[in-house]
């Protein structure tokens, strides 16, 4: 194998494809108040991949949309019935010289922003047919984007990968017939979150301590001398676990 081939295998490629309608979200529970949208993510080994639900920035945490390394080498595609896309059929094309490109479908909920972080990495081995060839590698620094899912509508998202700049892109499909167009959709940056920004699990903590003050108040005009214990609690924790699930 010539050192093009390797160069060129380097350059991980991710599909523009499509879907049509919504789906229950296979990350976590259901997305029922009101129509959501779906997204349809590809990856590869080399390519990491998170979302955050309702935030405009990237923190710790997160969904796990592709991993990268180890984690990626033995991904499967998943699917919640988004229907097949040329670039679906055609995958094999993109795939690397160990990795193959993957696609990892969810449900999501519409009307919110819906933030990406992308981190990309990937080293060459050495070629044994050139000289002082310990391998070449090739990396974006970490990079997010954000945008608003409509309801009923599906997403493709990819990274876009050169060996010069990284690009994540966001197509809605748009069913003509039995035909599959894609529209491009602007993607806002986005960065890391700071202490500035009001992430929506400061929402639930402020939530939860706000509960948990009414309960302690109601509890000490019942019991003036007692001291409310972890049961009285409950509804405060069920609603701050509840509240967690729905911003990852």
């Amino acid at each position: 194998m010539n050192k093009a081939v390797l160069l060129a295998a380097a350059a991980v490629a991710c599909a523009m494809g499509s879907g049509y309608a919504w789906a229950q979200d296979n990350a976590g529970a259901a997305d029922a108040k009101a129509p959501g949208a779906r997204v349809r993510f590809f990856g590869q080994a080399a390519i990491g991949i998170k979302f955050f639900k309702n935030q405009t920035c990237f923190s710790g945490g997160g969904i796990q949309a592709s991993k990268k390394n180890f984690g990626g080498m033995f991904a499967k595609n998943v699917s919640i019935g988004m229907p097949n896309t040329p670039t679906v059929d055609n995958m094999k094309s993109r795939d690397g010289i160990l990795f193959a490109a993957t696609y990892h479908e969810f449900a999501v909920r519409a009307n919110e922003p819906l933030t990406i972080h992308v981190d990309y990495s990937e080293t060459t081995g050495g070629s044994p047919f050139y000289e002082n060839d310990s391998g070449t590698s090739f990396s974006c620094k970490q990079f997010g984007g954000t945008f608003k899912p409509e309801p009923g509508q599906d997403y493709d998202i990819t990274v876009d990968i050169s060996r010069t700049s990284c690009a994540l892109k966001v197509h809605q499909i748009e069913m003509k017939g039995r035909e599959v167009q894609l529209r491009p959709v602007p993607v806002a940056a986005a960065n890391k979150c700071t202490a500035d920004d009001i992430l929506p699990i400061n929402v639930c903590k402020a939530t939860f301590e706000a509960c948990k003050s009414d309960v302690t108040a109601k509890f000490k005009e019942a019991n003036p001398e007692g001291k409310p214990g972890r049961s009285e609690f409950a509804e405060c924790t069920a609603k701050y676990k509840a509240c967690v699930a729905e911003t990852q």
